[in-house]
Formats: structure tokens, sequence, C-alpha cells
């Protein structure tokens, strides 16, 4: 916004496909936010006017998904295992050994997006 309150309009296709071409670098700069893309390049623009912006150029951004964590073939290798173990009697089970792996994140819970 400008000094009256007034959202900018970022006219300048140059200056448009500047911050695309930023963004779109590789993963890493995929993930920032307008905000620091617009910083890198030295343009001054609020949210709404960036969001404008990129969507003049046909880029939007979108929620960030994870990745499953389990493949095919891990998924058969997995059932390979249970199926070969499922006539274990009780005393083997008794001395199997199994784990809870958790992982967690401080850092907060807000959503990433990906340009």
């Amino acid at each position: 916004m400008d000094e009256n309150g007034l959202h900018i309009v970022l006219t300048l296709t140059t200056d448009r496909k500047r911050l695309v071409a930023q963004a779109t670098i590789n993963i890493y700069y995929r993930r920032i936010i307008y905000k620091e893309i617009a910083k890198l390049e030295e343009i001054q623009a609020c949210r709404c006017t960036l969001n404008v912006a990129f969507k003049k150029e046909q880029y939007h951004r979108r929620v960030a998904t994870e990745k499953p964590l389990l493949t095919e073939a891990h998924k058969r290798a997995r059932l390979a295992w249970a199926l070969a173990h499922r006539d274990w009697p009780l005393w083997m089970w008794a001395r199997a050994l199994w784990t809870n792996k958790a992982s967690f994140s401080t850092g907060g819970f807000r959503k990433v997006y990906v340009t």
C-alpha cells in the first residue's frame, strides 16, 4: 500500500516477470512467501498487490502436500514380512521389540504454499 492506504498495482510486466522468475528458480524459492521474493527483487508492494501480480502472470499458490511415506515397494516388503511371520507362536512375538517413532516441529503450524 502507498502512504494513503491505497493498493499499488504492479503494472510493469517486466517487474511481474522478474518476480515470477525469482519465485520459480528452484524448490527453495517456490516456497518463499511473496513478500520475501519482492524484497529480493527490491520491489516494494503489499501481499495483496503481489498476489494480483502473480495472478496476472498466471502463477498461483497451492498448499504444499507431503509425499506418501510408503512406496509400493515398501508396502510389498511389509506384506511379505507379515506373511512370513504370521505363524509365529506367542512366545516369539513376546520377544519382538516394537518402537514408535514420531517427529514434531516447534516452528509453528502455518501452511506452506508452493508457487
